[in-house]
C-alpha cells in the first residue's frame, strides 16, 4: 500500500472475531477495502482497540490526529434485523462468508462477504441497503464520481458504465472501473 508522503491519509481497520466464522482484518481506505487478512484462529470477539505503527526506514514518521472505534451492538450474537434482511439478497453459497459492518452513510445495513484472501479475482463483495431509492441512487452516483472516467470499453477491457439484467429484464445501472486496489464494480437495484 502506498501512503502519500505529505498530508493526511484516512485508514480504517475492520475486525471480526471467530464468532463470525473466522478472524478477518480488512484495511479500508477512503475508496473502500485495500487488503484482507483471514485466519481460522483468533479471539471470539474484540473488546479493545490499540494503535501501532512501524516504519521501514528512519525518514518515515506516523502521527495520528484522530482515532475512532465503533462496534455493532450484539454483533457477537449475529446481525441486526436490517443486516439479516439484506443477507437474503446474497447468493446462498456466499451467505456464510458475510459479516455486518457499521454504516458510515445513509445505508440501513452494510455487509462484507469474503470470497478469498489471495489469488486472482475479487476478494470482497460489499452489499448495502437503503431506506429510499433516492439514497441508493445518490450512493451509486458517489461511486461513479469517485472513479471519474469515461466509458472506454467493456468491464474486461476498461472503464464502463451500462446496465445489468436478469432474464432480459434491466435491473439497474452498473459501473466498472480501476481502483488503487484493483478493478471495482458498482451496481444498484431498486428491487425489494
Amino acid at each position: 500500500m502506498t501512503i502519500p508522503p505529505v498530508g493526511g491519509f484516512v485508514l480504517g481497520v475492520e475486525c471480526t472475531g471467530m464468532s463470525t466464522g473466522a478472524l478477518r482484518l480488512v484495511a479500508v481506505g477512503e475508496n473502500g477495502p485495500l487488503a484482507v487478512y483471514q485466519h481460522n484462529e483468533g479471539p471470539q470477539t474484540f473488546s479493545g482497540v490499540a494503535l501501532y505503527g512501524e516504519a521501514t526506514n528512519d525518514s518515515f514518521t506516523v502521527d495520528v490526529d484522530r482515532a475512532a472505534a465503533y462496534g455493532i451492538s450484539g454483533s457477537a450474537e449475529g446481525m441486526t434485523s436490517e443486516g439479516e434482511s439484506l443477507l437474503t439478497n446474497v447468493p446462498g453459497d456466499l451467505q456464510q462468508t458475510c459479516v455486518q459492518s457499521p454504516s458510515t452513510s445513509n445505508a440501513t445495513a452494510v455487509l462484507h462477504c469474503y470470497l478469498q484472501v489471495e489469488g486472482t479475482g475479487a476478494e470482497l463483495l460489499q452489499f448495502q441497503s437503503y431506506a429510499a431509492n433516492e439514497d441508493m441512487d445518490a450512493a451509486y452516483q458517489e461511486f461513479v464520481a469517485q472513479y471519474g472516467v469515461e466509458s472506454t470499453g467493456t468491464c474486461q477491457s476498461g472503464p464502463n458504465e451500462t446496465t445489468w439484467s436478469i432474464d432480459s429484464a434491466v435491473r439497474g445501472p452498473r459501473r466498472s472501473a480501476s481502483a488503487s486496489t484493483g478493478p471495482t464494480t458498482s451496481w444498484s437495484s431498486s428491487r425489494r
